[in-house]
């Protein structure tokens, strides 16, 4: 008597089949998920021509101030023209802030006392990032700010001694690779002390517009 011989093989490869058909490709769904979230959360992310809106309103002030500096410096500013900005997210933990008042054809020869830059760097930590929030200049250890201005005279500091009040701080409201905005609330002043003197930059900013 002739025997017949199960073939197993068709039998899985049958099954097999079934069972794609029925479950389909995970991987694919999978992948396909992942793309569909990321691009809702880049549709969905605060855009730069919404948040930032207003214009510069940008104000400095510094006088008596002599750390450093070459000679007597002084400039009050109630609307510092920004004619020059950048933003430069460098990575998620570190990013700076430059805003000029003058063109480059302006800056010919020796840099004039009405010729200002203002540099700022911004630090995060400990799991914190750059993105839309406050960073202050002391009592956020995970996430501080740094402003400098550079003058005809020199560099001015936001100096600080034990006892005064702390500096202040710079809120982003927005962030982006190559634009930014916010508002400064810096401010250094002890009038009696010319290595701190005052100085302050307060008001709205924009940069990379």
């Amino acid at each position: 008597m002739k025997k017949h011989i199960p073939f197993f093989p068709a039998v899985i490869a049958v099954a097999l089949l079934s069972l794609a058909s029925c479950g389909g490709d995970k991987t694919t769904d999978t992948a396909d998920s992942l793309r569909k979230d990321s691009t809702e959360r880049a549709n969905n992310k605060p855009k730069f021509e919404d948040i930032c809106t207003a214009p510069n309103a940008v104000a400095v002030t510094i006088k008596g101030y002599k750390f450093g500096m070459k000679s007597d410096f002084a400039a009050e500013m109630a609307n510092f023209e920004v004619k020059q900005s950048s933003w430069n997210l460098i990575n998620d933990s570190v990013a700076e802030l430059t805003l000029k008042n003058y063109t480059t054809a302006e800056l010919v020869g020796d840099r004039q006392d009405n010729q200002v830059d203002i540099n700022v760097e911004f630090r995060a930590k400990n799991g914190k990032k750059i993105e839309p929030g406050t960073f202050t200049t002391g009592s956020d250890p995970d996430r501080w700010v740094q402003a400098t201005m550079l003058t005809a005279k020199g560099k001015v500091w936001f100096n600080w001694l034990a006892g005064m009040p702390e500096v202040g701080s710079v809120k982003l409201n927005y962030v982006g690779d190559d634009k930014v905005c916010g508002v400064f609330a810096l401010s250094s002043e002890k009038p009696e002390n010319d290595q701190i003197g005052t100085v302050r930059l307060n008001g709205g900013f924009v940069a990379g517009k």
